[in-house]
């Protein structure tokens, strides 16, 4: 086209055609075109891409050149100059030799920018805020909430997606300042992740039946297995889903026991069919798994085989990747990094929940294991889903995992949360569970916090699609806060490994609880008078009530009358750990009896076996648990009938202090007290820790009383109750209550002739 030939329906700055793009100028004769470039190229989409760290711009431009049309997408930086457009360019594309073409070129596209379409390409998974509102990104692309019935339960208020502290797409595009003047709104979102997660794709349920089916499914593998590992692992991935936990799972045990099998059930959750190559490994890079994590909000990650290699200083690179990823992932934060010039350079944050597999735990430091719900997996965890040949009950869940049917249910659940997910994040912060019985580290307890009100969320949904009644809910529910409280016990008997005397005290203690051990009391009487700060429940005793026999007479009509009173008695129950000798406070432990207990204790908690009786011994000494000692010995010899023994001697307040939780305790204050003060501030904790002993000992009789495994007439005869201490009167008639039958039980009647304490 002829530059001053005038176009006088041209009355844009910008004209094009199929000949090329023209600058429409005016002259003394009024508008001409002057060309900029061979083709026909505009604008016509805008895309965000919202990266971890910064969001990029990039253009999609149309190239139109005498019929033959074709579409590209550029970056931004790629109009940063001539040079760098002419190497991205088509073939036969050129600018023309006029002043500044490329400038003038790059302003018309600009204007464009303000009709394009303005399309958001999100590069990670998770939640994030959509035209105010929750939608959750998978690798197939936004699951938005389907419409609720006003009725249900917890529905958020209108409101609400602003405390969630989401990354607000919006605002993303918003901010980029070249995208200022866009005021037709966000178009499209696509979701565009790196190949290592392109499986992360929820399956779209096609029917409510469907769902209720999936639902069914994962609550059948809550019971294929040891439910102290399946409950914890499976709400677990399932609170991920909810809100990126600070918190990883480490499946840990000898090899061969499926814990790369199951940890890909859990993974399930969020993708069909797992493969190894869908896990990630610590043979990558430290900023390999940074920038992996970086990505993986509200979803599973299976970090497989932890492996430590023996006799390395520290546990080798591998244990510190292991202690970087945990770390990373409780604080919220990774490892800040610098420029060469100094300045900080911007900084990810790691999500998403990390499962790892490993034979062994990584060395570290308590406050990396304190971050970590430790689950151990051994042959007996789902010895009862793979006995039988295959197929077995074990592969039937695989076979589910692999036609999508986990992922499914996870589609469904995220639609169900995306209108009441600030009610529910809200719910996560519930403490449900304490540690007053077994005091362990703030992060344990809220992790297990979070765990339990994920499986209350959860619950409510199976309940809400018809999954299973609030029955069923209401079961599975306790059964998880029974399995949390096992870990945060479990948990707690590890923490104290490092310390023989206070698991000594823990296991012992634990063992007369559960009637498995007693320490005898020397004179029964006096204990029982004395208001004893120790209850004799703590000391492996049994109350039961026994009948006394009374004189019969028949009156004139042949009627048989009798006279019934009753007595309380005390008896021992298990093995006979010691004596308690009550003038002095103090108790004798028979030193094999007692390690033979806390051993038999510390392999059913899976915890550390105890020293040696020497070795322990000087433990007991070193930590002032010992009242009195022969000379240059620990023991000291005591006589049982006309048996000498070699017992321990210990104070018995040092062994029950051990199970009660000391709160907060002043030291340095306590240090400068004055000897009496101190003492006087002694006897007032004491008198604290057995009240909440007696507590505790009301506590575990109502947990008897509900115990489900009772029948009626079990409860009924507990309900009864009991006569005051001592013997009744004989002149009080009992005749219309029968006792309850007393069975028999270890370490009471007659022992056996060869037991020297006898």
């Amino acid at each position: 086209m002829n530059s001053q030939a005038a176009n006088p329906n041209q009355t844009a700055r910008w004209h094009r055609d199929s000949s090329g793009t023209y600058e429409t100028r005016t002259g003394r004769n009024g508008p001409y075109d002057v060309k900029l470039c061979s083709h026909s190229v505009t604008l016509t989409r805008v895309f965000s891409r919202l990266l971890p760290r910064e969001t990029k711009v990039e253009y999609e431009l149309k190239f139109d050149n005498h019929g033959s049309s074709f579409t590209m997408r550029v970056g931004h930086e790629h109009l940063a100059d001539e040079k760098a457009f002419t190497l991205i360019a088509p073939p036969g594309f050129s600018f023309s030799a006029g002043p500044k073409s490329f400038q003038l070129f790059r302003e018309c596209l600009m204007e464009d920018v303000q009709n394009a379409d303005l399309v958001a390409i999100v590069t990670e998974l998770g939640w994030m805020i959509l035209n105010g509102v929750p939608v959750f990104a998978d690798a197939d692309g936004i699951v938005r909430s389907v419409p609720s019935d006003p009725k249900c339960e917890w529905l958020d208020a209108n409101g609400t997606p602003q405390p969630l502290s989401l990354k607000d797409i919006n605002a993303l595009c918003s901010e980029v300042p070249i995208l200022a003047g866009n005021n037709r709104g966000i178009a499209d979102v696509e979701v565009d992740v790196s190949s290592q997660l392109k499986k992360y794709r929820l399956r779209r349920p096609s029917s409510d039946q469907e769902i209720r089916d999936a639902v069914d499914v994962f609550l059948e593998l809550l019971l294929a297995g040891d439910s102290n590992v399946t409950y914890p692992a499976l709400f677990a991935a399932i609170s991920a889903a909810i809100e990126d936990p600070s918190y990883v799972v480490f499946l840990h045990g000898p090899t061969g026991n499926m814990k790369t099998a199951f940890g890909k059930l859990l993974l399930s959750l969020y993708m069909t069919d797992p493969k190894d190559s869908d896990c990630a490994s610590f043979n990558s890079t430290s900023m390999g798994m940074q920038a992996r994590f970086a990505s993986t909000g509200n979803v599973a990650v299976l970090v497989d085989d932890f492996v430590q290699r023996p006799n390395s200083r520290g546990g080798g690179e591998e244990a510190k990747r292991a202690d970087d990823l945990i770390r990373a992932l409780g604080n919220g934060a990774s490892r800040d990094r610098c420029y060469g010039d100094g300045t900080l350079r911007p900084s990810d944050q790691p999500r998403g929940l990390a499962i790892i597999t490993g034979e062994q735990m990584p060395d570290g430091l308590d406050s990396m294991r304190y971050r970590t719900v430790s689950l151990g997996v051994d042959k007996s965890t789902f010895e009862d889903a793979t006995r039988t040949a295959r197929p077995n009950y074990f592969d039937y869940f695989q076979r589910k995992a692999k036609d999508g049917t986990f992922s499914l249910m996870t589609h469904a659940f995220v639609q169900w949360l995306a209108p009441r997910l600030a009610t529910c994040r809200e719910q996560l912060k519930s403490q449900q569970l304490d540690d007053q019985n077994t005091p362990v580290h703030k992060r344990t307890l809220d992790a297990t916090n979070k765990i339990l009100e994920a499986a209350n969320v959860f619950l409510h949904f199976a309940v809400q699609t018809g999954s299973c009644s609030p029955l069923e809910a209401d079961s599975h529910f306790k059964r998880c806060a029974e399995t949390l409280q096992h870990h945060i016990q479990r948990t707690y008997i590890e923490s104290i490994d490092d310390s023989p005397a206070t698991a000594f005290g823990v296991h012992i203690t634990s063992a007369m609880l559960a009637k498995k051990a007693h320490v005898e009391i020397d004179d029964l009487n006096e204990y029982l008078d004395s208001s004893p700060e120790i209850p004799i429940e703590n000391l492996g005793y049994t109350a039961v009530r026994l009948e006394v026999d009374g004189s019969s007479e028949e009156d004139s009509e042949g009627t048989n009358h009798s006279d019934h009173s009753y007595t309380t008695s005390y008896r021992a129950n298990g093995t006979k750990i010691g004596v308690y000798r009550t003038g002095i406070n103090a108790i004798d432990l028979i030193p094999d009896f007692a390690l033979e207990v806390a051993n038999s204790a510390a392999v059913g908690g899976k915890s550390s076996p105890m020293p040696t009786k020497k070795l322990f011994g000087r433990i007991l000494r070193d930590n002032n648990w010992l009242a009195s000692k022969g000379a240059d010995r620990n023991t000291q010899k005591v006589r049982f009938g006309n048996i000498a023994m070699d017992v321990w001697r210990i104070h018995a307040d040092r062994l029950f202090e051990v199970v009660i939780d000391w709160g907060a305790f002043d030291i340095a204050t306590y240090q400068e007290l004055s000897a009496i003060e101190q003492r006087l501030k002694c006897e007032k904790r004491r008198e604290e820790y057995s009240r909440s002993l007696r507590d505790r000992i009301h506590t575990t009789q109502w947990e008897v009383m509900l115990n489900s495994s009772l029948t009626t007439e079990d409860r009924q005869r507990m309900l009864i109750p009991d006569p005051p201490l001592g013997d009744l009167p004989n002149s009080v008639p009992r005749t219309n209550v029968l006792p309850p039958d007393v069975p028999s039980l270890p370490g009471y009647g007659d022992p056996p002739k060869d037991d020297l304490l006898a």
